[in-house]
């Protein structure tokens, strides 16, 4: 058994601390009455010490001021004398060391139960460590699986090279970005707001946006930033962003035990024929939804393109508390 690891537990429990201390005495009490030893007061030092080390310095006081009284017995009961200067010299003599020996005790129990408190922080410390590195090797494997996701759909839709790099880099940057947010708040969510202007930032937009202030759960601010950069790239190349009368609007509401989001555009271009497959279809459609265990619903209205998302609050949010609804519009004016 290590000292360090169970001196607080007892140091804790005073009853047993003072019932070590009595034994401790009737030790030297036997060894002092039913031994021939004549040394009056040595034999109470490692009562003294052992004492103080296991209940603290008040019981180590009390233990040495009982030996006093014992000593004196002794003193009395051996010689049937009366106490000369010598003799309360030596009784002062035993109370000054043990002080001193209660003093030292003292800060070595002290220094030990820190290094207790210590080495536990230390190894939760290390198990938290451990649990992040799981979760980190996870959080790696998923984010490696959507590169290469990406990566193949976007290789199968461009046309050149420089055409796959412009895209593929766009993508990644919107990935960079959702993982700068989250590192921002420690991985303990983010504001919705915060990560809608955040991803349609790169983008010349003039949109609003209706919805409670929500904190999402850091598992869905990637999917979901990564859909508002596939409907942000859409909006600008075809759809309402691609002219200047086309508007977009965000909102979001909770419904019950559910989170619905929209994108909606309206007075943009026609919407014409739609391609069968392409990785923000894919995205939209196929990745996010089964990924946030959620559905979603992707219109091609002629007036404009409409994504509907619906999630679980409670695999979304980061609290179940939703704020009173807010209105705020944005816009920015950053090149595309």
């Amino acid at each position: 058994m290590m000292v360090h690891t169970y001196l607080p537990r007892l140091r804790s429990q005073r009853t047993l601390g003072l019932l070590i201390a009595f034994i401790l005495l009737l030790i030297c009490f036997a060894l002092r009455y039913f031994t021939p030893l004549r040394l009056t007061y040595v034999a109470f030092y490692p009562a003294i010490m052992l004492a103080t080390f296991v209940a603290g310095r008040w019981t180590g006081a009390a233990v040495s001021i009982v030996a006093a009284v014992l000593a004196l017995y002794f003193f009395r009961e051996s010689t049937g004398l009366e106490m000369d200067s010598t003799d309360w010299w030596g009784l002062g003599a035993f109370l000054v060391v043990s002080a001193i020996i209660i003093f030292m005790t003292e800060w070595l129990a002290t220094a030990v139960t820190r290094l207790s408190a210590q080495s536990q922080r230390l190894v939760r410390s290390e198990e938290y460590t451990r649990v992040l590195m799981r979760e980190l090797t996870h959080r790696m494997k998923n984010q490696y699986a959507v590169i290469l996701a990406m990566a193949r759909v976007t290789g199968r839709s461009a046309t050149s090279v420089e055409q796959f790099l412009d895209a593929f880099t766009r993508r990644v940057s919107c990935l960079s970005r959702a993982h700068d947010l989250l590192v921002k708040t420690e991985w303990k969510g983010v504001s919705l707001r915060e990560l809608i202007d955040l991803e349609l930032e790169p983008f010349t937009t003039v949109y609003s946006a209706v919805g409670p202030a929500l904190e999402i759960k850091d598992s869905a601010v990637v999917y979901l930033g990564m859909a508002l950069h596939e409907l942000a790239t859409n909006s600008t190349k075809h759809g309402a962003w691609s002219n200047n009368e086309g508007s977009v609007k965000l909102q979001w509401r909770v419904d019950g035990d559910q989170v619905v989001f929209e994108w909606v555009e309206s007075d943009g271009p026609e919407v014409g024929a739609v391609a069968e497959s392409g990785f923000g279809r894919t995205l939209l459609e196929n990745l996010v939804p089964p990924a946030l265990g959620g559905e979603s619903e992707l219109v091609f209205d002629p007036s404009g393109l409409r994504w509907t998302f619906r999630v679980a609050a409670a695999d979304f949010l980061v609290s179940d508390s939703v704020p009173a609804e807010a209105e705020f519009a944005s816009t920015r004016g950053a090149s595309a």
